[in-house]
């Protein structure tokens, strides 16, 4: 099952757990992110095109014949 993705809709700089995080306008963060804790509002819900069978590990390369 495929977790929802979010895209950054500006630029801005965060502190999560203390430490200043910046997001780019265009990043990206799986949902359940501290990132996205009272920032949903910064962030646009995307489509996913390419889903694997199974929950992937690490990059997994594209098949082609």
């Amino acid at each position: 099952m495929a977790r929802e993705v979010y895209e950054a809709k500006a630029s801005f700089i965060a502190t999560v757990d203390g430490v200043p995080v910046s997001v780019r306008k265009g990043d990206t963060v799986r949902a359940g992110h501290e990132i996205l804790k009272g920032r949903e509002a910064l962030f646009n819900r995307q489509t996913v095109r390419f889903e694997t069978a199974s929950a992937p590990r690490g990059r997994r390369k594209l098949e082609t014949d």
